[in-house]
């Protein structure tokens, strides 16, 4: 039998939407809980007046950090979502191909964007052949379709 091209089209488009996912609820987390104890102690020392502590701005980043905490928790239950919906319309192999290339995508630009991280990488050629080779290998999976036999194994479509 095999799958529906359309279906299976919207499995690794679900895939995709998950690995995104996981790349977006990452970086939130990130910012929710990285420096919370050096936020606080900026807050603290900038708020003590010879004992007087500031509450309304400790409670100000706390709820900040929760709300951040909070929407991580959203977007990684999203994530869920969309990657076990994702299995219900490919194989697993598409489906995991997918999800994690664009994870793996997504954390990377997210990185370089937003946290800053290292921009000699992208500036490297070795950095784009990688992004090109997972891109193609995701191209490669994807076109391959499979047809499950009654026993169980797999065969390559003609």
């Amino acid at each position: 039998m095999l799958v529906n091209p359309f279906r299976r089209a919207r499995g690794v488009a679900l895939a995709c939407v998950s690995g995104i996912a996981g790349g977006a609820g990452a970086a939130v987390g990130k910012v929710a809980l990285s420096g919370a104890a050096d936020a606080l102690r900026e807050l603290n020392a900038d708020s003590f007046s010879w004992g007087d502590l500031n509450v309304r701005g400790i409670a100000d980043v706390l709820v900040a950090r929760g709300a951040l905490f909070a929407l991580m928790l959203l977007v990684n239950a999203g994530m869920v979502a969309a990657f076990l919906e994702a299995h219900r319309s490919a194989d697993a192999v598409s489906v995991n191909v997918a999800s994690s290339s664009a994870n793996f995508i997504a954390s990377s630009l997210i990185g370089f964007v937003y946290f800053g991280e290292s921009a000699d990488r992208l500036q490297d050629p070795l950095w784009w052949l990688g992004m090109v080779l997972i891109v193609a290998g995701v191209g490669v999976v994807q076109s391959a379709q499979v047809d499950r036999a009654p026993s169980g194994e797999t065969k390559k479509e003609e």
